[in-house]
């Protein structure tokens, strides 16, 4: 569970550095993959009744300490985490909104809706490299993926996490001009 490995690192775009934490989703993505997971695997339900309704975002490094820390607290102004690593040191991690770093991108909008996830395998190409980042992102080594189109979004899920509609990514196809 590696989420912080879907954001980009392209300085143009700095929302998509970020992770974006909502009450029931944390999401990233670098436009090429994206992963998504369940808010609840990282904090517990009175933590995320302090996220804010429009959620927020924590940059790519900062989730990374987010998600190895031994404990996790957000405050209740929803603005603020604090940390306890390993050696029992506390830490704050700060939290940006779209107003500061940049809107996010509509992620929703790209996921393919599940009657429409199938083509012929023959047409589809993949970046072997960003599909084994999605993999460590998603916290599983085994992937079932489906398409509905050559040149669309590939839907992602890990197979220990069939059937969990906020549990999956998305990889986008290398351009075939033949399809």
């Amino acid at each position: 569970m590696k989420l912080e490995l879907c954001c980009s690192k392209d300085w143009t775009r700095p929302q998509l550095g970020h992770v974006k934490i909502t009450k029931e989703v944390m999401v990233a993505t670098n436009a090429h993959i994206l992963g998504v997971l369940p808010t609840e695997l990282l904090f517990d339900e009175e933590q995320v009744a302090c996220i804010p309704e429009e959620g927020f975002l924590i940059a790519a490094a900062d989730f990374k300490k987010l998600r190895e820390a031994l404990s996790r607290t957000i405050e209740p102004d929803g603005v603020t985490i604090h940390l306890r690593d390993k050696k029992g040191g506390l830490s704050i991690i700060p939290i940006a909104t779209e107003a500061t770093v940049g809107k996010y991108p509509n992620w929703q909008g790209v996921v393919p809706p599940p009657d429409t996830r199938q083509a012929p395998m023959s047409e589809i190409s993949l970046n072997g490299e960003l599909l084994a980042k999605l993999s460590q992102a998603l916290g599983d080594p085994f992937l079932r993926l489906q398409w509905s189109a050559p040149n669309r979004a590939i839907y992602v899920e890990p197979t220990s996490e069939e059937n969990n509609p906020r549990h999956f990514g998305i990889i986008m196809p290398l351009y075939n001009p033949n399809a």
